[in-house]
């Protein structure tokens, strides 16, 4: 676990560093879009501790929705904010309850942009979940329910291509990894302070819509 997260980091690191680097670059590049707007839906599947939660309680493949909008430094390089809903069930379907990550934050994005229709694109998050777990509590610990634990650092890494269906905008296909730093957060139930176990990463699969606005 600490190798992934060394790696996660000092590949956020290189990106960025790149991204900047292109930035420097291009300033000069013809910026044909000031601002992006994006809406997805995909699937996301649990990796690390969280695919075995408290042994019983782990979790299976979930849903995620969300919204972004973004402003280009040039032709290439968009700065922006994010807000996704992540929300796990339990790999027990004797119950109902989920784990739900409320994701906000900032993001880099590198689009490998040209005359194509087609654009892959690289991107790097930083931001903050909110957890929100199914957690046993009671006296002999015999009761589910769904407890906020608050928020944690979390880093992630991604990359898609877009495919454009006119010229202000299109449809996108996206995967990713996102680590959130959890581990030993803790709330408080009924006199009793509850802790999270350990940090939380998963694997996103996305598509949705992108809309361009600017200068066209």
């Amino acid at each position: 676990m600490i190798m992934k997260r060394k790696g996660l980091i000092l590949a956020s690191i290189l990106i960025m560093m790149f991204y900047v680097n292109s930035f420097a670059q291009e300033q000069q590049d013809e910026n044909w879009r000031d601002y992006e707007v994006s809406i997805n839906a995909g699937m996301s599947m649990p990796s690390g501790a969280l695919k075995d939660w408290y042994d019983s309680l782990g979790a299976k493949s979930g849903m995620n929705v969300g919204i972004s909008g973004g402003r280009y430094l040039n032709a290439k390089t968009c700065l922006g904010v994010y807000f996704s809903l992540i929300q796990f069930p339990i790999e027990n379907k004797d119950f109902a309850l989920h784990y739900n990550l409320y994701d906000i934050g900032a993001y880099a994005k590198y689009a490998f942009a040209d005359e194509s229709n087609f654009e892959p694109y690289v991107k790097m998050k930083l931001g903050a979940d909110f957890a929100k777990f199914a957690t046993w509590v009671g006296p002999n610990k015999t009761t589910l329910r769904e407890l906020s634990y608050g928020a944690g650092l979390t880093l992630g890494v991604a990359a898609g291509a877009m495919y454009y269906t006119s010229d202000v905008g299109g449809l996108f296909v996206e995967l990713g990894y996102n680590m959130a730093k959890l581990k030993d957060n803790e709330v408080e139930y009924g006199n009793v302070y509850y802790k999270l176990q350990d940090d939380v990463s998963h694997l996103d699969v996305k598509a949705g819509i992108t809309v361009f606005f600017g200068k066209e």
